[in-house]
């Protein structure tokens, strides 16, 4: 009796342990997807996890700029240690298209990180900067044999114009992205583009 009960306990295991397996692999083909806006049809549930984070540009004697920037996450419950399969742990921004996957707190993300990105333009003897972040919003059910995929793209601009030369330092999440060198009427523009997608 000893023997079946461990045997049938294997067994379990082993489904449980290819389970989890399938689970990761689902996660990082889903980031894979979100990366190169593909479509993708999901062969398991996720849910969608809004969360927020905020935008801060600071400099000494003028007002601050601080937009909350909201995107979405997918999450499915994952009974495991925490771990970090995609992407590098603590960041709160990439600089170019990049979906985490990670295990926290018993649940499995897929986590399309914002992306930030800046330059800088003469016009017209003006410095103009323009900072372009990228969140990635998500919508319907994402339950198994619907499609996740790229609907539209929404964009909000954002605008401050400096009036004394110095260092605007910009933080996303609390982490610095970049530090401005801003002169006498050098303007920040600020482009929030939500990539919007459906699952159907």
């Amino acid at each position: 009796m000893i023997g079946v009960i461990i045997l049938a306990l294997n067994q379990f295991q082993s489904v449980f342990s290819y389970k989890l397996q399938y689970l990761r692999q689902t996660a990082k083909e889903i980031a894979e997807a979100l990366e190169k806006e593909t479509p993708i049809r999901l062969t398991e549930q996720f849910y969608t996890n809004e969360t927020s984070i905020q935008l801060k540009v600071v400099k000494p004697g003028e007002q601050e700029l601080s937009i909350i920037l909201e995107y979405t996450q997918l999450i499915v419950p994952y009974d495991a240690p925490n771990m970090y399969i995609k992407g590098k742990p603590g960041r709160k921004f990439e600089e170019f298209k990049q979906v985490h996957v990670y295990v926290k707190e018993g649940f499995l993300y897929v986590d399309p990180k914002p992306v930030v990105q800046i330059e800088d333009e003469e016009n017209h003897g003006r410095k103009i900067y323009k900072m372009v972040i990228t969140l990635v919003r998500i919508y319907g059910d994402l339950k198994p044999g619907s499609t996740l995929q790229f609907n539209d793209t929404i964009v909000t601009v954002y605008e401050r114009l400096y009036d004394y030369p110095g260092i605007a330092e910009v933080y996303i999440g609390g982490q610095k992205a970049a530090e401005l060198n801003v002169t006498n009427q050098t303007m920040l523009e600020v482009y929030v583009v939500v990539e919007r997608w459906i699952s159907q």
